[in-house]
């Protein structure tokens, strides 16, 4: 269920930043059917990346919402900062969020915007000081980033991920044979 949110995010942001419904309908589906993504549905260990991936989509497409200047804007503005936030709870990989409302900002807002920046960035050291609180082990091994291994796990990552999209999940026993 939670990945077919996540499909119809996709769609409204698509929509909404290319104006053609096909183009987002086909982004949607190729999304939804995807084979790289049958861990975060199948397994439950998964699930975290999802429900952040998903809360990371809705608050994007409620920033564009505030954007528009509608007259429930501050709403949509705080909505779109309570995402992000659940999106950091739920996958520490969602501390890219503030890139991406950059460039919502950059591509879509108006000039002189960049304040709005602000409360999503005040969420990474919150973040922090929750993780460091809660004694929970800082970033490392294969699930931090370390500038000896990135060349590497990048290369090895979109090799991977190539295979996935193309073959589907049967690639993993290539490569765990290699």
């Amino acid at each position: 269920l939670l990945h077919v949110v996540a499909a119809s995010l996709l769609y409204l942001i698509t929509k909404e930043t290319t104006k053609q419904t096909i183009l987002a309908m086909v982004a949607s589906l190729i999304f939804v059917i995807l084979a790289v993504h049958h861990e975060n549905i199948l397994w439950i260990s998964g699930f975290s990346s999802l429900a952040g991936s998903t809360s990371a989509l809705a608050s994007i497409y409620l920033f564009f919402l505030f954007l528009r200047r509608s007259r429930f804007a501050i709403g949509w503005f705080v909505l779109s900062l309570v995402f992000s936030a659940l999106g950091l709870l739920w996958y520490e990989g969602m501390l890219a969020m503030p890139l991406a409302i950059a460039a919502v900002l950059i591509f879509f807002g108006k000039k002189r915007q960049w304040w709005l920046m602000a409360p999503f960035i005040v969420l990474i050291p919150i973040y922090w000081w929750i993780r460091t609180a809660a004694n929970a082990v800082p970033p490392s091994g294969n699930y931090g980033v370390r500038l000896s291994t990135l060349p590497f796990n990048v290369i090895g990552n979109t090799i991977g991920y190539i295979g996935m999209t193309i073959v589907g999940p049967y690639s993993a026993d290539f490569f765990a044979g290699l």
